[in-house]
């Protein structure tokens, strides 16, 4: 949902970013969280049938308890950072950890060393004053995100690959379903990272296009947090 608020500033972004080029965005190691199910959908699901049809195999949908890994993964036009599951609810503490831990050897691992710009949404956790404080004691150069912009990150487009892979690996438990995701992360091409940062100019253009409000992107996106 596009508030006017968000609205005018995603017209704000994409007008500061107008005239970025690929290589402008080469250099972003973007991140994000995610959470993968061992079934479809882990919350309420409806369906249609008729009355006495509510035992039948194809009206129930099953399901376990605990049934996903929730995840936090970074990657750049140079190829995949790291890829690690989150235990527990994500709070500023665990996001610093995040930080230290993953995302500035994300970086390195990735050749950047400190030149690089990082890119994360607007989450509570992301936000919290003490997450701040440190990225600034570290000279983290930082995108500052416009809320409600799935549309505009590129890794958006990879956990739609990864949910696919996901239901066709077709996952038995929880270990099944980290490795899955943790190996399938890593077998990437560096190309399609390269395609998709390519492609940010258009993205930026199309969110100008439509004045603020939303993109054939973002109505793709929604599909991803079925995963």
């Amino acid at each position: 949902m596009l508030t006017a608020v968000h609205r005018r500033k995603r017209l704000q972004f994409a007008m500061a970013h107008a005239d970025w080029t690929w290589v402008d965005w080469s250099i972003v190691l973007w991140s994000d969280e995610l959470r993968f199910t061992l079934f479809q959908n882990d919350g309420q699901v409806f369906v249609r049938r008729r009355v006495h049809e509510a035992n039948r195999n194809s009206c129930v949908v099953p399901t376990v308890k605990f049934g996903g890994v929730t995840v936090w993964c970074a990657m750049s036009y140079r190829g995949t950072g790291f890829l690690i599951p989150l235990t527990g609810n994500l709070n500023k503490n665990g996001y610093l950890d995040i930080l230290r831990n993953s995302a500035i050897p994300s970086a390195h691992l990735l050749g950047y060393g400190d030149n690089f710009i990082f890119q994360n949404d607007g989450a509570p956790c992301h936000r919290a004053n003490v997450v701040k404080q440190w990225k600034s004691d570290q000279n983290m150069r930082c995108l500052e995100w416009s809320s409600q912009s799935p549309d505009l990150n590129p890794i958006e487009n990879l956990w739609r690959d990864l949910g696919e892979t996901v239901r066709s690996a077709r996952c038995h438990n929880l270990n099944e379903l980290q490795q899955t995701l943790v190996n399938e992360w890593s077998q990437i091409p560096v190309r399609r990272f390269q395609r998709l940062i390519r492609s940010m100019h258009n993205w930026i253009r199309t969110v100008i296009q439509a004045r603020r409000g939303y993109t054939k992107y973002g109505l793709s996106m929604q599909l991803t947090s079925q995963y």
